[in-house]
């Protein structure tokens, strides 16, 4: 596919309390996303967070432009609340959801893109290669990751919390109406 008619890209991402990752995140998105050709958007979304991530994404969005836009919660509701919020405003053809906690680098979307679109995938997953967490931290997740293992059995199941996932606009549905 040529990088003139590659499908939109939403990238959204749910933020709570990151008042000082709101200029890099802003900056290392526009960074990663130079590569992609097609068109794309940011959707920020503020999960109530009572610090000044809320302002500080206001303020960027608009010295960035109106390809960036900034949902706000009234109170906190919770990452998968903040995500699906993003998720319901996204004009893409393509859905990359991402931390702002800069864990994950946005440089690896338009690479994740090709990929899928490549293998014709509704949805991939990526895993982070190095984690950069308190040992405290890496302890207890070692522990979650080992008792989810013995629930499951036989199946091999990896930490797949905040990470990076391209996928079409149909796959994105993170609660359904049962």
């Amino acid at each position: 596919m040529t990088a003139s008619n590659l499908p939109s890209l939403s990238v959204v991402i749910p933020m709570y309390r990151e008042q000082d990752n709101v200029a890099p995140m802003l900056v290392r998105v526009h960074e990663g996303l130079a590569a992609y050709g097609g068109p794309w958007e940011l959707i920020c979304v503020d999960d109530g967070s009572p610090d000044q991530t809320g302002p500080r994404l206001l303020a960027g969005a608009q010295a960035a432009g109106a390809h960036v836009r900034v949902i706000r919660h009234a109170r906190n509701l919770g990452q998968t609340a903040a995500m699906q919020s993003g998720i319901d405003a996204a004009h893409g053809e393509l859905i990359a959801t991402l931390d702002g906690d800069l864990q994950n680098d946005p440089a690896d979307i338009p690479r994740m893109v090709d990929e899928l679109l490549a293998r014709d995938l509704d949805l991939l997953c990526g895993k982070r290669a190095r984690r950069r967490v308190a040992n405290a931290n890496r302890y207890h997740s070692h522990r979650r990751n080992h008792s989810r293992q013995k629930q499951l059995g036989h199946l091999r199941h990896r930490h797949n919390g905040r990470q990076i996932r391209p996928g079409k606009r149909k796959t994105n549905r993170i609660t359904e109406k049962l």
